[in-house]
């Protein structure tokens, strides 16, 4: 949500936030095909290698099928229909075993949401989007809402067999804009490892907590929920089941410290990696410059991506 035009200085955080949510669903066994990912913004790359994963479904036709498509869709901002067809293409799955997840991320007001800027989706509307959802196909939802006054919306959205999380209560939501960091990025991360829902919250309360005090305002944000069991239901729900992930097959450390460079001076880049069985075959570095982007196309294809520096053994 929010936009992805220039006025909106949350995008790149947010929309890097929104991939590390998609990552976690697909780390934890959802295919591409059972997770929608709705963005203006067509290009998205969670796996960190500079080019796009094609994960993105809508608005616009997605690159890597627009030589397929007659009359491919061009990106555009998002709105209320579009949300619409979420809900629609949500319903063609069916009765589901576990409840469809939902996550919101950007910016919010007290009693709606932004697309994009001066185009909203109003918290009743939404709220009916849902419930059309949940009564034609009978499933539980989980929603996340990572805004602005997000527990005055969760309020407003109550429902049967629903349960929210919201990343604030009646006042505002920080993001690191810096490191990309923010509450649903710390919620996604506790369910990947397999938590359930309450210890994830309980995690992602925590970081925020202290992501905020670092930022030195004055001010604090105190995450909301509601599962409407007491937390019952939070505590026995786990993404796609309670099986770990503990994700230490293999581990890259970089042994370079942080450091300030001139035009010209040459930085040796190392790195350790360890691998519990098998052979690691190639590591390289991706150099990604601060404040630049990639150079992308009319229709979304990076021309030059992000350049790379194969390591070698020592």
């Amino acid at each position: 949500g929010g936009g992805n035009d220039k006025s909106n200085t949350l995008w790149d955080t947010t929309a890097e936030i929104s991939d590390n949510v998609y990552k976690m669903f697909s780390k934890r066994g959802f295919d591409n095909d059972e997770i929608y990912y709705l963005s203006p913004q067509s290009y998205a790359d969670f796996n960190g290698d500079g080019f796009d994963d094609c994960i993105v479904d809508a608005p616009a036709t997605p690159r890597c099928h627009i030589k397929s498509v007659d009359n491919p869709i061009e990106e555009r901002p998002l709105t209320v229909d579009d949300v619409r067809k979420t809900l629609a293409w949500a319903k063609t799955g069916g009765k589901l075993d576990q409840p469809l997840y939902v996550f919101f991320i950007n910016h919010g007001g007290t009693d709606r949401f932004q697309l994009v800027e001066g185009g909203y989706l109003e918290v009743q509307d939404f709220k009916a989007i849902l419930d059309d959802y949940q009564n034609e196909t009978g499933n539980e939802l989980v929603l996340v809402i990572d805004t602005c006054f997000s527990g005055l919306l969760l309020q407003k959205l109550i429902a049967p067999n629903r349960a929210i999380i919201s990343s604030t209560g009646d006042g505002l939501a920080y993001f690191d804009r810096a490191a990309h960091q923010g509450f649903s990025r710390y919620l996604a991360k506790g369910l990947y490892k397999g938590w359930n829902f309450s210890e994830a919250f309980d995690y992602a309360s925590e970081k925020q907590e202290k992501l905020v005090k670092s930022l030195d305002i004055g001010k604090d944000q105190i995450p909301q929920w509601h599962d409407g069991q007491d937390g019952a239901w939070f505590s026995n729900l786990y993404i796609n089941g309670a099986f770990t992930v503990a994700d230490i097959t293999l581990t890259v450390k970089s042994l370079t410290a942080s450091t300030t460079l001139s035009a010209g001076q040459n930085l040796p880049l190392s790195t350790k990696v360890d691998l519990a069985q098998g052979t690691v075959k190639q590591v390289w570095a991706v150099l990604k410059p601060p404040k630049v982007n990639l150079v992308m196309d009319s229709n979304g294809t990076p021309i030059l991506a992000f350049p790379r520096i194969a390591l070698y053994r020592t």
